[in-house]
């Protein structure tokens, strides 16, 4: 777990996603810093599990689009199963079905793959330290359909924006 720059043991970090554009670039960003340890990348849901099974990680980057899962099973399974491991949906879905399924099984963070990923380290520790980020493109298309939101969503919704948990 991070504890200061000084005595820092490393965030231990996983991306699960099958396009290797994304991947890689992402380990180029992850291994110029040194505040995270890359411990694998994997291209499918059971790989990941199999790591999860056997070695602890601190976060869990996750393309929803995975080999070998339906869209949530794997986050949900993740949730249920490794509490401790925090979980950044790192997808190119920007509606918001997708965005509060996300949020109901418990994700740590939304992050659109059309964000810039050189903001992934600041993202990646805000997740680390329990603030919940959204992608603001997402933003843009919840504001523009609060009107046609639930209740309970907008509730949600100013939770999140206070820096709250699902």
């Amino acid at each position: 777990t991070y504890v200061n720059d000084y005595n820092m043991e490393k965030i231990k970090i996983i991306i699960a996603d099958d396009h290797s554009v994304v991947t890689e670039g992402m380990r180029i960003i992850l291994k110029n810093d040194s505040r995270f340890q890359l411990e694998g990348i994997y291209a499918n849901a059971n790989s990941v599990l199999n790591h999860l099974e056997n070695r602890k990680v601190d976060i869990a980057i996750l393309d929803l689009d995975m080999p070998g899962t339906e869209n949530f099973s794997l986050l949900k399974e993740i949730k249920q199963k490794h509490t401790t491991c925090k979980v950044v949906i790192f997808t190119m879905h920007e509606g918001i079905y997708y965005f509060f399924e996300a949020i109901k099984h418990r994700a740590d963070a939304y992050v659109l793959k059309s964000e810039s990923i050189t903001f992934m380290p600041t993202i990646l520790m805000q997740t680390f330290k329990g603030i919940f980020y959204c992608s603001s493109e997402v933003k843009v298309h919840l504001s523009n359909d609060q009107e046609t939101l639930k209740p309970i969503e907008n509730e949600i919704l100013d939770f999140l924006g206070q820096g709250m948990n699902y």
